[in-house]
């Protein structure tokens, strides 16, 4: 069965905690370079709060340079120290594939959502990994609906370029992201009010997780951790039946 484009906006995280490390009260900032570093070739166990007992069926782990075989379980607890555990995942591989480097995203999908305030989050790393790094972790219920073909990515050049009068050209470097703009189509009227409380609750200046569609599994080049960009109006043909385009700028 297909998958439709799951937007995923991030429930707040009361508080964080790990078995070991420095820097664990990064993953509740948004901007992905502030890390959470654990010590190398070493287990870690990520003990979060929601604040309250919340509904979520999706959890995004980025930015990290897991080792190739790294795995991950997501667990629900009854506790911040990892009482009652409970595997909602089973333990499965963190990098998705697909990814370049040196950066990686892993994504879990539960079938169904799950109410908890408590999760606990286990990575393990392969013997002799470096120091691990852990950017951004989104916790949040998804959604998630069709979209058009015409859907798509665009590469941005934060760099500048100077025509220099000799013919050649000056160049003073930037990163390169992408952007991705999309259409829902055939929204009913539910859908539609849902992601309006999704765009109006993040505007263009929180971030959340966006994963493109597709047959198969999950590649690292689907998901996209960033902002909206300007917003267009809908359009409404009839209530079961509203169009959307939407765009966002990745974060990395």
């Amino acid at each position: 069965m297909s998958r439709g484009l799951t937007i995923v906006e991030p429930m707040p995280i009361a508080v964080a905690a790990a078995n070991h490390g420095t820097g664990v009260e990064f993953i509740r900032t948004p901007d992905p370079k502030e890390v959470y570093l654990a010590p190398p070739a070493s287990g870690v166990a990520l003990g979060i709060d929601l604040g309250a007992i919340r509904q979520i069926d999706t959890v995004f782990i980025g930015f990290t340079n897991a080792s190739p075989g790294a795995t991950w379980d997501v667990q629900a607890s009854s506790s911040l120290a990892g009482s009652a555990l409970v595997s909602l995942t089973g333990e499965t591989a963190l990098r998705l594939p697909g990814g370049a480097g040196p950066r990686y995203h892993g994504v879990a999908r539960l079938g169904a959502p799950v109410e908890t305030r408590y999760l606990r989050i286990v990575v393990s790393p392969d013997a002799g990994a470096p120091q691990l790094e852990i950017g951004a972790v989104v916790i949040g219920k998804r959604f998630e609906h069709s979209y058009e073909y015409k859907s798509g990515r665009r590469p941005i050049d934060l760099s500048e370029r100077v025509d220099l009068v000799g013919g050649g050209f000056g160049f003073g470097r930037g990163a390169i992201k992408s952007s991705f703009r999309f259409t829902f189509a055939d929204l009913a009227k539910a859908e539609a009010d849902r992601l309006w409380r999704i765009v109006t609750n993040v505007g263009n200046q929180h971030p959340l997780v966006l994963v493109e569609g597709g047959d198969g599994a999950i590649e690292h080049d689907q998901v996209h951790y960033g902002v909206f960009e300007r917003f267009e109006a809908y359009e409404r043909k009839d209530p079961i039946d509203t169009r959307w385009a939407l765009s966002m700028q990745d974060w990395i």
